[in-house]
């Protein structure tokens, strides 16, 4: 939503910046490089916008995310088993990538 908005706002900024009385005082020139400028910074912050979220879902370094509890004892027990869990599957999965990658020989296609 908020990529829309931008998108919009930048748009509306271009037009009346094309119907102001100051950009008719500019030539042909000196509109043509406004126009580029406007336009290849508009076109970096969409483009910037654009994660890797496939590799680095949450956080950048690629690691487990730490534990973070804030609920009472119990609903936090339930969470820490279940994060402890996924963090060794997680933990299995990086070993065997690690494996793969050092000895292709024992990596199964599978």
């Amino acid at each position: 939503m908020k990529k829309i908005l931008f998108i919009f706002v930048i748009v509306l900024g271009i037009a009346l910046l094309g119907w102001s009385s100051k950009s008719s005082a500019l030539g042909d020139t000196e509109e043509g490089i406004l126009w580029g400028v406007l336009g290849t910074v508009t076109l970096g912050k969409i483009l910037n916008n654009q994660s890797d979220s496939q590799y680095y879902p949450s956080n950048p370094t690629g690691e487990f995310p730490p534990f973070r509890c804030s609920g009472d004892s119990v609903t936090c027990s339930y969470e820490r088993g279940k994060w402890e869990r996924e963090r060794e599957e997680w933990m299995i999965q990086k070993d065997r990538a690690y494996q793969c990658g050092r000895y292709p020989e024992k990596c199964s296609s599978s």
